[in-house]
């Protein structure tokens, strides 16, 4: 079996957390696609202006070819940017709410519990420990390659 019980049952509390978040991270998907896809074109565009632009030596089409890459090029960033944007966002609110959730059952607890463990000792633990979940935090800085 694939998913044991308890599994499955952590992935559906953590598709319930991000459960206000499915449009943004949709957003991220779509744009990471459209990006590699973007990538992709790259290799062919330079082959094409090698082989109908400088060999046949058809500067129009080079100069055509070259517009197009450009163009691709801030195209291909526009979406970096866009999937940077609702990345970060996602991120930061899902550690807020996560943070906010440890917060409200703290206040739950009986003020004993205060009187034996330093609140700002609880506090910070709380923040490693919501660090912690979210080790997709530290995302990889892109590159990009045209050639």
């Amino acid at each position: 079996m694939l998913f044991y019980k308890e599994n499955k049952s952590l992935l559906k509390k953590i598709f319930i957390l991000l459960k206000p978040y499915i449009k943004k991270i949709g957003i991220v998907f779509i744009c990471i696609f459209a990006s590699a896809g973007i990538s992709m074109l790259f290799p062919l565009l330079s082959k094409q202006l090698m082989d109908s632009g400088l060999l046949k030596s058809d500067f129009g089409m080079v100069v055509k070819i070259s517009l197009f890459t450009l163009v691709l090029v801030f195209i291909d960033q526009a979406i970096g940017l866009l999937e940077t944007k609702y990345f970060s966002y996602v991120n930061s609110m899902f550690q807020y709410s996560l943070q906010k959730a440890a917060f409200k059952h703290l206040l739950k607890l009986k003020l004993q519990f205060f009187n034996n463990t330093n609140f700002s000792e609880i506090m910070s633990n709380i923040g490693m420990d919501v660090g912690n979940i979210l080790i997709w935090k530290q995302k990889p800085k892109r590159r990009v390659k045209l050639w």
